[in-house]
């Protein structure tokens, strides 16, 4: 079903389609009055039928581990959950969260192929739950970064502040009164040059 049609100012257009029924591609053919026209010879597929405890108990895995996978990542729109909520239809529902989700193309087009909607629905509750376990480490790495950084910044002040406490105590050339004094005491020694050129 064509759901929109736009034409964009660089001549091309824009075409919006939402599938009806999953089918089987026996084989593709040119259109006989225009061989631009792809034309396939399909079989309907019939939706397999599954045990209602289990399938009820799949879909609120699935609904949940979405919610929960896009209330942890910030960078997702939770506009989906509105159109996920009333779903019943277990096709339906697995079609839509995987679309939603942020797949690599390859990922997705294994989740179109595959009929059955209980193994897509598993699928997507392991796939799902590895990107949760991702953001999981994601975030811990993020935060122990920040106290890295904090920790860095509060040494570095701190350091400051000490080089700024000295000078106003005139400590800050301490050191070099130490190695003045004891170049004194090694040129008050009774001993050789020698020696005396050792100890420095």
């Amino acid at each position: 079903h064509i759901k929109s049609r736009i034409e964009l100012p660089n001549g091309n257009l824009r075409i919006v389609i939402n599938g009806l029924d999953r089918v089987k591609i026996n084989k593709y053919d040119n259109f006989a009055d225009d061989n631009d026209i792809l034309m396939a010879d399909v079989s309907n597929i019939k939706a397999l039928k599954f045990d209602i405890i289990e399938e009820t108990a799949i879909k609120r895995k699935l609904v949940d581990l979405t919610k929960k996978y896009i209330n942890n990542n910030p960078n997702l729109s939770n506009s989906v959950l509105n159109n996920i909520k009333d779903i019943d239809d277990l096709y339906i529902l697995t079609d839509m969260i995987t679309n939603f989700l942020p797949f690599a193309l390859d990922k997705k087009l294994l989740y179109m192929q595959e009929v059955d909607a209980l193994k897509r629905a598993n699928a997507l509750i392991y796939d799902i739950s590895i990107e949760l376990e991702v953001l999981k480490l994601d975030e811990k790495i993020d935060e122990a970064l920040h106290t890295d950084l904090e920790n860095n910044q509060k040494e570095f002040i701190l350091r400051s502040k000490l080089d700024e406490i000295k000078k106003e105590l005139g400590e800050d050339n301490q050191h070099e009164l130490e190695v003045q004094e004891y170049q004194t005491t090694i040129d008050s020694l009774k001993a050789s040059d020698k020696t005396k050129t050792k100890l420095t």
